[in-house]
């Protein structure tokens, strides 16, 4: 038999990693507006992994590691900001963005099964 809490928990991890693979095909291209669609999406699955590690049926590992994952995406979405801001080229807020599609991925593939027991 299968946990629903669980479930619930890694069907949110597997959308935001989709999500984070549509933000990195968009930054595939440097156009601006393909930029600003994979910035809005990069942002939502920040938030999205933020509720993520804070619903109540998030074990304390699951949680942490969600959160760690949400703060390195965090410091690039900051990262990219203050590239646009300074007026950097679109090349260079695309590259700074794919970073942070590439590590949050890699951070969520990387994680323990929820609910697994620790090591």
């Amino acid at each position: 038999m299968t946990n629903p809490k669980r479930s619930a928990t890694e069907a949110g991890i597997d959308a935001a990693d989709v999500d984070l693979g549509v933000a990195q095909t968009l930054l595939q291209s440097e156009d601006a507006a393909a930029v600003a669609a994979a910035t809005a999406l990069l942002f939502s699955v920040e938030r999205s992994l933020g509720r993520l590690a804070s619903a109540p049926e998030a074990d304390t590992d699951t949680a942490g590691h969600l959160l760690t994952v949400r703060a390195d995406l965090s410091g690039h979405l900051l990262a990219a900001g203050a590239l646009e801001a300074a007026g950097a080229p679109t090349g260079g807020v695309a590259r700074m963005l794919r970073r942070a599609a590439e590590i949050a991925r890699a951070g969520l593939g990387v994680r323990a099964p929820v609910g697994a027991a620790p090591g």
